[in-house]
């Protein structure tokens, strides 16, 4: 269990950002369908028929590209999706919406870039009288928004603090590396710290923001190793920090076992790679492709008139070096 095997520079490489009904007959859209992303405007301004959905989420990355799966499998024929990513900028964000309104899109799929500045852009949608299905990670005011529906993000940190403590029952220290710009991740951060907190023989040393890549997250965890060498694990809010984790500690030559929160490729390409003695010891995870399905479904129950409740979360998962095989390594479940 104590030794591992170092991922090359070619995988690191490979694995950069990312931080998951209503009647009718469900369709697989066309993937080209997908608007350029390089612009806050995107798509036709004028309706073709159908239903005219606008999607934005808070950056380009794996995760949403597979969301985007999940929502295109549930559209009806004759409906429309103008899809931008935000970038992780608010601002960029807030004139995709403004991009929205003026196309007259009847609903929009909304996950913010950064919660804490989504208030204009809700309150832009709300006084223009678009239908707010919230996704992933929750808005700045949810009061402004139809439903919501995400993994139980808490959850999914408490089930990799209670599988981390599983395999440690001796006890041992910990640091998280989270993104707190996202609210979804800084609830798996509380999820994780609060289960571990509530252990006795267990510590969390040091609570830091690596941001939402593993570049980000790299120089973050080479400083927690230099100043905790000896934690027994480390807990990344998404698989980019995980990442981060992973290639600071095997540089380093140390046995710092990791979790994380996600289930995305690159976790499961460290575990494959390892096997099970690796230092990557369990993701959490989760389903961009159900979450898209579940929130596409959402959004036709809502324009049906239909009564959807404020929030619908979906339980997450562990995926670890021993059940690795029954999911696929290189993509998302």
């Amino acid at each position: 269990m104590k030794s591992f095997i170092t991922l090359g520079l070619s995988i690191l490489l490979l694995f950069t950002l990312c931080a998951c009904g209503g009647g009718g007959t469900p369709i697989i859209a066309d993937p080209s369908e997908k608007e350029d992303s390089t612009s806050p405007v995107a798509g036709s301004s004028e309706k073709e028929g159908g239903i005219l959905i606008g999607m934005t989420t808070m950056v380009e990355c794996s995760f949403f590209d597979a969301f985007e799966q999940g929502v295109r499998s549930a559209m009806r024929d004759g409906d429309r999706l103008i899809y931008v990513e935000g970038k992780l900028d608010a601002d960029f964000q807030q004139g995709v919406i403004e991009d929205f309104i003026a196309q007259g899109v009847d609903i929009v799929l909304y996950n913010p870039s950064d919660t804490a500045a989504s208030l204009p852009s809700l309150q832009m949608m709300k006084a223009a009288g678009i239908p707010i299905i919230n996704f992933d990670s929750p808005a700045a005011d949810m009061s402004y928004v139809d439903t919501y529906c995400a993994t139980d993000n808490y959850g999914a940190g408490a089930l990799a603090a209670l599988f981390m403590i599983d395999e440690h029952p001796e006890g041992g220290t910990v640091a998280v590396i989270e993104f707190s710009a996202a609210e979804a991740t800084t609830m798996r951060a509380n999820g994780f710290v609060d289960t571990v907190e509530a252990t006795p023989g267990w510590e969390v040393v040091t609570r830091l923001d690596g941001g939402n890549t593993t570049s980000t997250a790299l120089p973050v965890a080479e400083d927690i190793i230099a100043a905790h060498p000896n934690l027994t694990a480390i807990f990344g809010t998404n698989d980019e920090t995980g990442l981060g984790a992973y290639s600071a500690i095997s540089a380093a030559g140390l046995n710092i076992h990791i979790y994380s929160v996600n289930g995305g490729p690159e976790a499961k390409q460290a575990m494959l790679s390892d096997g099970e003695a690796g230092i990557w010891r369990a993701t959490s995870a989760q389903s961009p492709i159900l979450m898209g399905v579940k929130t596409m479904e959402l959004a036709y129950k809502f324009l049906a008139g239909e009564k959807v409740e404020d929030e619908y979360l979906i339980e997450p998962f562990i995926i670890c070096p021993a059940n690795i095989d029954q999911y696929g390594h290189n993509d998302w479940q």
